[in-house]
C-alpha cells in the first residue's frame, strides 16, 4: 500500500488561511510501471479546498478523473518507492483541477 498525503496553506502558513490539502495513493502497487486513475481501480485519490469549499474524492460519483501513478523505482528489499503521477478533476460547482510533473521518493524500513 502507498499513501502520500500532504497539505498547505497558499495565503502563507503564518495566517494560516486557505488550508488545502490533497492525498493520493494505491493498495495494490506491486512492481515498477504505470497504474492508472479511473474509476473502478484500485488507485484514488482526495483533494479539499477549505476556500471554495470544494471536497474531490475518486468515490465521489459527481467527479469525473484521469490520471496515474507511475512506479520507476520499487524494490522492497531496500525500502524504496519512488515515481510521479498526473491527475485532472473536475466536479460541478467547482473549479477544474490539473496536476501535473507531480513526484515522490519514499525510503521505508
Amino acid at each position: 500500500m502507498l499513501g502520500i498525503s500532504v497539505y498547505r496553506y497558499p495565503k502563507g502558513n503564518e495566517v494560516r488561511e486557505g488550508f488545502q490539502s490533497f492525498s493520493i495513493g494505491s493498495d495494490s502497487l506491486k512492481s515498477i510501471g504505470l497504474y492508472p486513475i479511473e474509476q473502478s481501480n484500485r488507485q484514488g485519490f482526495y483533494l479539499y479546498d477549505r476556500d471554495s469549499g470544494c471536497e474531490y474524492r475518486d468515490k465521489d460519483s459527481t467527479c469525473q478523473y484521469s490520471g496515474y501513478l507511475n512506479i520507476t523505482t520499487y524494490d522492497y528489499d531496500l525500502g524504496k518507492v519512488q515515481g510521479e503521477f498526473e491527475l485532472t478533476i473536475t466536479k460541478p460547482g467547482c473549479e477544474t483541477i490539473t496536476i501535473t510533473d507531480g513526484r515522490f521518493a519514499w525510503q521505508y524500513q
